[in-house]
């Protein structure tokens, strides 16, 4: 399984973690795993040409590990750009979480440090 985890501070979108594999079918053929993969890099593709080095990357391919975490002193534009991709991609994984609760799990964590979220409980 999949597990995504959305973190969300007091000034908006912090981080994104996402580990595990789908299992939807046999690796290199799980179109599952295609499609969280290709939505998270596109995603982080996204924050690297706006953020640059600022953004903080972990990847392990074998593993089913990738980590990008946004610095929270960023200038407003910068901010709202950030906002705006999670308003484009976050949908979108959580509509594959919907149709596959058995093979990704997403869940978002706000300010708090409570569980605000769970798209496969959704169902």
């Amino acid at each position: 399984m999949i597990r995504i985890v959305r973190e969300i501070g007091p000034k908006g979108f912090v981080s994104v973690r996402a580990l595990g594999h789908a299992e939807y079918s046999v690796r290199g053929k799980d179109v599952v795993c295609a499609a969280a993969s290709a939505l998270l890099q596109a995603w982080l593709r996204n924050l690297i040409e706006l953020l640059g080095d600022r953004l903080h990357v972990e990847l392990d391919r074998k593993a089913g590990r990738m980590v990008f975490i946004v610095p929270q002193d960023l200038e407003a534009d910068k901010r709202q750009a950030v906002e705006q991709l999670a308003v484009y991609f976050y949908p979108s994984i959580l509509s594959i979480a919907e149709q596959y609760p058995e093979n990704i799990l997403v869940s978002e964590i706000g300010a708090s440090g409570e569980a605000v979220c769970n798209a496969s409980a959704t169902k």
